[in-house]
């Protein structure tokens, strides 16, 4: 056996052994939106599967009898048939990430799938006219005029869904936007190097690269998230805000709100605890719905919630908390639950004159907060 084709096995092999690592770890049934882990998990598995093909193809081009023969031609046909999709099924799990868990609808989907189906009828057509690939009359695999749309094909994909996630930047974190472009970069260099230079193959190690760190920072995330709400947990409020103070501009101003659902206690007496988990559920999507993308929102602990905003003017704090009520009361008129959610919020800027220590500002907000709620109670019963 050739000492590339022992590489290829060895590399394959080895990515192979870390898809399965990923795959097995990549499900989390508290995860907010399931969606994207099936997709993520497709994707693996698509992954693995061309790694697969690919392994047979270089196994058994170039050897003798008619079994290797049917064994080439059918590992070439089926890594030429899945080719596309792994590209295909990142573009939506990307575009997933951008929709913030909502998925478009059928024509979309039939949009996007449509190269995919075009490229499977060329497939199919080469095995008689050699188009995409062909055949020797030593059993070797070799590329066929038309090769250049299969990367054409995926490079599409690729380069689409870099030019959306740009364009629709302000829908995600920074953070999450830097892995979401970081992930064509392997696969992207892995093909151009398999263009240039034939018998090299570094595509699919390369998205096993990417699909690699997409799962760590998964991984970190979790570490970092309210298993409930998908918002950050109580963790990371403090550490925030110190970075934000050590990083803040002249102009800027650092803000906080603490919010406390009402009444919750009667939600769950009444409705049950599953019901008093949705509202916290629900009172999440009020506030991720009310604030900009990179404001920083937690779960404080029980039913307590707290809010990082960089602001520029005290209005913008005042009216970032307007937004929050007028968002918990149109899904009450919605009446989609049995129960109304109503939010007590304690709000205000953190002031170096009067102290610099996260805590104290913490403390400061949820002293507020339980003022506004005392109020409230006052005015109920008087």
């Amino acid at each position: 056996m050739p000492m590339s084709t022992i590489s290829y096995l060895q590399i394959n092999g080895l990515a192979l052994a870390i898809l399965a690592v990923v795959f097995s770890g990549s499900w989390n049934r508290s995860t907010r939106y399931p969606r994207d882990q099936r997709l993520f998990r497709a994707l693996v598995l698509s992954n693995a599967f061309m790694l697969i093909v690919d392994t047979g193809m270089w196994s058994f081009s170039g050897q003798s009898g008619a079994t290797a023969g049917i064994l080439l031609r059918t590992s070439t046909v089926l890594y030429f048939l899945v080719h596309p999709l792994p590209c295909l099924l990142w573009s939506l799990y990307a575009e997933l990430q951008l929709n913030r868990g909502i998925v478009r609808g059928g024509p979309r989907l039939a949009f996007l799938s449509l190269p995919v189906v075009l490229h499977s009828v060329l497939v199919l057509i080469s095995l008689k006219t050699g188009f995409l690939f062909d055949f020797t009359d030593r059993n070797t695999y070799a590329r066929g005029p038309g090769i250049y749309i299969t990367f054409i094909v995926c490079y599409g994909y690729l380069l689409g869904t870099t030019i959306q996630i740009l364009l629709l930047r302000n829908r995600v974190r920074r953070e999450e936007r830097r892995s979401l472009l970081f992930f064509v970069i392997p696969p992207s260099l892995g093909g151009l190097i398999q263009i240039l230079t034939f018998g090299l193959v570094l595509i699919w190690p390369g998205m096993v690269l990417s699909l690699l760190l997409i799962y760590l920072r998964v991984l970190y995330r979790r570490l970092r998230t309210d298993h409930l709400t998908g918002l950050h947990n109580r963790s990371q409020l403090e550490e925030y805000l110190a970075h934000k103070w050590n990083e803040r501009g002249r102009r800027q101003l650092i803000a906080g709100i603490m919010i406390d659902v009402d009444s919750f206690k009667q939600i769950n007496d009444r409705f049950g605890h599953a019901a008093g988990d949705e509202a916290l559920e629900r009172t999440g999507d009020i506030l991720r719905s009310s604030l900009r993308n990179d404001d920083f929102i937690c779960r404080y602990g029980g039913d307590e919630f707290a809010v990082v905003l960089m602001i520029h003017h005290l209005d913008d704090l005042t009216k970032a908390v307007a937004r929050i009520h007028e968002t918990a009361e149109q899904f009450n008129q919605m009446e989609e639950t049995p129960y109304d959610i109503h939010l007590s919020c304690g709000y205000d800027v953190l002031d170096p004159n009067v102290t610099t220590a996260v805590d104290a500002f913490i403390a400061h907000l949820d002293r507020l907060m339980y003022e506004s709620k005392k109020t409230k109670s006052t005015l109920r019963h008087p």
